[in-house]
């Protein structure tokens, strides 16, 4: 095959976290219509110099990756991202509704007759907010449910000791030890389901029999690889990127 021929498309591809079925549906659509990419693994700062058709990005609270985007905006050269952390700007997106997903694993919860909810995640973005609200009922869906209480580490306590695992797991075991039981727990993803795990572990607090934890994205390597195997929402992250 012809490299120059078949790879017509010069796409620079600047996903974080880089979720393999993501990037696997990315692939398979680039494949198909004779794409080139640039994958940008593990790059906090913009790429100097590239110059290239499109990117296809996940934009987070990344002030050199914004910068980035709003540079290619100004050039008129296609954007897509594939999250929803910044609506204010404007580029077309792909993303999951993440509403809904809130309220999928609401109503598993309610199906298993749960009555004490709470949400967790370690940092707080939009997409964090939209996850939550449709948990709580609070996305305009339908009249609220009972209230979820929130627990977002960097709104409670400084965010560099999110990496410090025993004070961590010291502070969320104490919230769950405190908690209304049973507990259902969602989680910002399966990450986060798993940090959560760890510290009701570390509490002496049962799982799932006193605290009930669901992740998001449907990850195998962290949801099959627990002490207590974690249940998730699937999120079709390969679709999203195709």
């Amino acid at each position: 095959m012809d490299f120059k021929a078949a790879h017509t498309r010069h796409v620079l591809v600047w996903i974080t976290p880089a979720y393999q079925p993501r990037l696997a549906g990315i692939a398979r659509y680039a494949k198909e219509n004779g794409w080139h990419l640039t994958i940008l693994d593990r790059i906090a700062r913009r790429p100097v110099g590239w110059s290239g058709d499109g990117a296809l990005v996940t934009m987070r609270d990344n002030p050199e990756q914004i910068a980035f985007v709003k540079s290619l905006i100004r050039r008129k050269m296609p954007v897509v991202d594939l999250t929803y952390n910044h609506p204010e700007i404007g580029v077309p997106r792909v993303s999951g509704d993440h509403e809904a997903i809130g309220r999928i694993a609401r109503a598993y919860f309610e199906a298993r007759n749960y009555r004490n909810f709470a949400w967790f995640s370690t940092t707080w973005q939009n997409v964090h907010k939209l996850r939550c609200d449709g948990f709580a009922g609070q996305d305009g869906s339908g009249p609220s449910v009972r209230p979820v209480a929130r627990w977002v580490l960097s709104e409670e306590a400084p965010p560099d000791r999110l990496d410090d695992f025993g004070w961590f797991d010291k502070w969320l075991g104490a919230k769950l030890k405190a908690a209304p039981k049973p507990l259902a727990l969602l989680a910002y993803d399966d990450a986060d389901a798993a940090r959560a795990l760890e510290a009701s572990v570390a509490a002496k607090v049962s799982v799932p029999e006193e605290v009930a934890i669901l992740g998001i994205g449907g990850d195998r390597l962290i949801c099959e690889s627990q002490i207590v195997p974690l249940s998730s929402v699937e999120h079709d992250q390969g679709r999203t990127g195709y």
